[in-house]
């Protein structure tokens, strides 16, 4: 998909596999562990996958200014968050309810 829609990428730190050089956050992630999941007829239905943070990449464009302390932290208008919702549907950050964004996936 990376190279599908020419996104660029940047290597990361602790893991093998690259991060999206134009993403504000990204996190580098190992697999903690995974769980099979089945319905009540015993048919796999999902896998939950969890995985363990194992270094943060932040640009300082989404940083709050001004902090006597300097330690960083993250304002949430700058950042523009979009959490995941379960299914098709997506919830950018200070949405209210009713206004979801649903995606569709691609063909």
């Amino acid at each position: 998909e990376l190279k599908e829609f020419s996104i660029d990428t940047l290597p990361c730190d602790m893991i093998s596999p690259p991060r999206i050089a134009a993403a504000n956050v990204a996190m580098e992630c190992r697999l903690y562990d995974k769980k099979e999941v089945y319905n009540d007829d015993g048919e796999h239905t999902t896998t939950i996958v969890m995985g363990r943070v194992v270094k943060f990449h932040v640009h300082e464009s989404v940083l709050q200014e001004g902090r006597e302390d300097d330690a960083p932290l993250v304002d949430l208008k700058k950042l523009n968050a979009v959490g995941r919702a379960g299914d098709i549907t997506y919830w950018p950050n200070g949405v209210e309810e009713g206004n979801a964004l649903p995606m569709g996936r691609p063909k």
